[in-house]
């Protein structure tokens, strides 16, 4: 039993490669794109839609999914002031669907298994590792893991390099380097050749003052101000003060503007130390403990070549199920067009002998040679069988041959490559995703 409750407790706050989600944000993702949550919508409504009995408890984890990583998406939400804790009730606040979201999730690969007792989520398929965009972080038993943001469009023009050259990871175009939203400070790897790297923020002097615009990722402007107070003059239980003074400047919302004030003396001592390190504005960030499980419930330490494995398979999968539907959506307009215009050929005679009841006209229309669907055959409206119908089943049969042709023609690799095209121009329309030289 120990083992079973490990393996729950593990599975609750360690993502899946495959969609990069824990099982609260699949569950809501499920819900946003299966109930097609378009526009805003009242988040106390769309929290008791998900799961009535627990809405507070997903309520608190989409807000956790709607911030920006920097730290803050707007007052209501939670500001960099807190980290986001600082978020209002969900009954003020309004949520809706990003308009990429269609983009990335492709097709409902997910099932909703209704049980007495609780709701089975499957996985939405992303054409890119979401948990490498989003990052993660999660404790379990035994387990952690820890995944910085990285930038889509390099993990984009990497996949595109894994799909072209079937899961070879040598040569990669983009060197992987941890990317946040719209931070503006810098992030450098580490000097002694591990993997990890260090986020710093932005201190200049100007005019006998430190301005201070960027904190490090994850260290928060409240508890940044509390450390300014401790090594300021003014404050009688600093011990080791080396400031005289700070002022910030906006609300928690507007871009960091701290101004520290010190004298000659102060300044020259901390610009011999170095001012990122005296004024703790470095931090940092491992990329040695990215575990997550994989499709088939393992954990494993790994992420950019077991996802195209898992992702290849998908496509593959896609395009046989894509094939089949439109192979089926042909049929269905082939056997309807041929049986309006024999109706119309006068073929076929709708007449009292054979409409006394609906066994008497799903048998006439088998005499007919119509024996793959004959019930959906004796429920069609008398306006499905006018010239005006058989017009529309026409177009409607050239349209599927059409695509039918097209699935059969089209390899997963590139149609994987296709989606990916068009995620990456989706996203350089916006500057912040627009890589700089």
């Amino acid at each position: 039993m120990y083992i079973k409750y490990c393996i729950v407790a593990l599975k609750r706050t360690i993502p899946s490669i495959a969609d990069g989600l824990k099982p609260g944000q699949r569950k809501i993702l499920f819900c946003a794109l299966k109930n097609k949550l378009i526009g805003i919508t009242k988040l106390e409504t769309f929290s008791k839609s998900v799961d009535h009995h627990s809405s507070s408890n997903v309520a608190s984890i989409i807000m956790g999914m709607t911030r920006n990583y920097v730290g803050s998406n707007n007052g209501n939400y939670g500001t960099r002031g807190q980290g986001g804790e600082d978020q209002s009730a969900p009954r003020y606040l309004h949520i809706e669907l990003s308009r990429i979201t269609r983009l990335i999730f492709l097709d409902n690969e997910s099932s909703d298994e209704r049980g007495k007792e609780e709701v089975k989520i499957g996985r939405y398929f992303p054409i890119i590792p979401m948990v490498l965009v989003n990052g993660c972080e999660g404790i379990g038993v035994g387990w952690s893991t820890n995944v910085p943001n990285y930038h889509p469009i390099h993990i984009i023009k990497n996949m595109m390099h894994l799909i072209a050259y079937e899961g070879n990871m040598e040569k990669l175009p983009v060197e992987m380097c941890p990317w946040y939203k719209g931070f503006r400070g810098r992030i450098e790897g580490s000097q002694s050749g591990d993997r990890d790297y260090t986020s710093y923020g932005c201190i200049q002097e100007s005019n006998g003052m430190l301005k201070i615009t960027e904190l490090p990722i994850h260290k928060w402007t409240d508890k940044y101000l509390k450390f300014l107070n401790s090594v300021a003059e003014h404050n009688a239980e600093a011990k080791d003060p080396f400031i005289k003074g700070y002022k910030k400047y906006g609300d928690d919302t507007s871009p960091i503007d701290i101004r520290v004030k010190l004298s000659g003396k102060q300044l020259r001592e901390a610009e011999q130390e170095g001012l990122e390190k005296k004024f703790k504005l470095g931090k940092k960030i491992k990329t040695s403990n990215m575990v997550l499980f994989d499709e088939d419930g393992r954990l494993k330490l790994y992420i950019l070549q077991e996802f195209y494995k898992y992702g290849i398979d998908k496509y593959k999968s896609r395009l046989t199920n894509l094939q089949k539907k439109h192979a089926d959506k042909a049929l269905k307009a082939r056997t309807e067009l041929h049986f309006v215009k024999r109706y119309r050929q006068g073929n076929i005679i709708l007449s009292k002998d054979n409409m006394q009841k609906k066994d008497d006209l799903v048998k006439y229309i088998k005499h007919q040679g119509f024996e793959a669907n004959p019930e959906y055959l004796a429920s069609l409206k008398l306006v499905s069988l006018t010239e005006e119908s058989e017009k529309a089943l026409e177009k409607e049969l050239e349209k599927a041959e059409e695509e039918l042709k097209k699935v059969k023609n089209k390899a997963a690799a590139t149609s994987w490559l296709e989606d990916l095209q068009v995620l990456e121009n989706e996203l350089l329309k916006d500057k912040l995703f627009q890589l700089t030289a």
